[in-house]
């Protein structure tokens, strides 16, 4: 990350990637992709330890929980499927969407799985009962952008708020026990992308297909900056560790570093053949 240079590449995918995510110790990286499959890479040893099958159409989304013994995958097959991060074994199904599945969260006190589907609905998971306790409607079908905002020391479990698309170019804010729509965040001008909290919890970064990315202050919904550089698509955006580095993956097959403080592009990271659907730090940022 501090130098922008590529130092592993893993391969065997044969389709397009739709998501990676690490484990919270960022020992494991896990993989959905077009060919249905998951696969959980060794990051020390760059090996692939297991392709893990059972989704009938492209996976998605995939998300490990906060302790990191849950893995969740969201699929077009209308399904998510929870597995065991240890044994690899797939021990729930949660089947309730009518289309498929754009993106999944968890909850920063694991609680609660969100789910953004193709048909309008952002659905919250009890992963306790594995029941949906609540849906929350949207007025747009490309609800692939959804995050939890971290807990800080003035927040607490009962406060979850959740962020998605609202519209295709407008983000909600929602309180997740009470479903009540808090804020909004208008500014893009089409379609958005992704969407992450900073860690303190006090700043949004989303991506859209409108070329750029926005960072909106949390308490009040203005926008207090925009990010120029893409030349298409800006597909995933990811906050590091400290809050003040920012990554971006785009159509334009590559992904950009930035310093959120500043606004200036740090570092074009070129290499891949094809779109840059997804980006993640590693816990520690490095």
């Amino acid at each position: 990350v501090q130098t922008g240079q590529c130092i592993k590449t893993l391969q065997g995918y044969s389709s397009r990637i739709w998501s990676i995510a690490f484990n919270p110790d960022g020992t494991l990286l896990a993989s959905g992709s077009y060919d249905r499959t998951i696969r959980i890479w060794d990051v020390n040893n760059d090996n692939c330890l297991r392709t893990l099958r059972g989704h009938s159409s492209w996976v998605r989304s995939v998300a490990f929980n906060p302790d990191g013994k849950i893995l969740a995958s969201g699929s077009g097959d209308q399904t998510v499927k929870l597995w065991d991060a240890t044994s690899m074994q797939c021990f729930q199904t949660l089947s309730g969407h009518s289309s498929w599945i754009r993106s999944i969260a968890f909850s920063p006190d694991g609680k609660i799985l969100a789910s953004a589907s193709h048909d309008r609905t952002i659905r919250l998971w009890n992963l306790e009962t594995y029941q949906c306790d609540r849906s929350l409607l949207v007025n747009t079908v490309w609800t692939r952008a959804i995050t939890f905002a971290p807990q800080t020391n003035a927040s607490h479990s009962d406060d979850n708020l959740l962020v998605g698309c609202l519209d295709e170019n407008v983000l909600g804010l929602w309180h997740v026990n009470t479903g009540e729509l808090l804020r909004t965040f208008e500014g893009h001008t089409a379609q958005i992308w992704s969407v992450v909290f900073s860690p303190d919890g006090q700043t949004l970064a989303s991506s859209s297909r409108d070329q750029t990315v926005k960072l909106w202050e949390v308490a009040t919904g203005q926008c207090l900056q925009t990010l120029l550089g893409h030349t298409r698509d800006v597909c995933s955006v990811a906050f590091s560790a400290d809050g003040i580095g920012l990554a971006t993956g785009s159509d334009d097959h590559t992904a950009r570093m930035w310093d959120v403080n500043t606004g200036e592009c740090k570092a074009i990271l070129s290499g891949h053949h094809g779109s840059v659907q997804s980006v993640v730090y590693s816990p520690d940022s490095l």
